[in-house]
């Protein structure tokens, strides 16, 4: 199986990208939860309805009486980039048959 270096780079790219929003979290210039609205719109509807039903992440409540779910940035993250190198991986060996 090649890997394009194309491909590569954008998954490295990802990887950066995850790494520095976990440096900005760590140092508190960034929230580690978000809403499940804002999640849909970074992530796409589809994937956190998939994630959840997988039971990959589970939304925490805000607290009692409050209907706002959040979910963890970094979990996200995590996810989205796991769910990306294993399309790639399937796209590159669907090629190279």
């Amino acid at each position: 199986m090649i890997l394009p270096f194309n491909k590569l780079l954008s998954l490295v790219s990802e990887a950066v990208k995850v790494g520095r929003t976990q440096a900005q979290i760590d140092l508190g210039k960034t929230r580690r939860f978000i809403s499940q609205r804002e999640a849909a719109r970074l992530f796409g509807r589809g994937n956190i309805q998939r994630w959840r039903e997988a039971n990959l992440i589970k939304p925490a409540k805000d607290g009692e009486g409050s209907n706002t779910l959040r979910y963890d940035i970094e979990r996200l993250n995590e996810l989205a980039l796991s769910t990306n190198i294993h399309k790639l991986l399937i796209e590159c060996e669907v090629t190279n048959i």
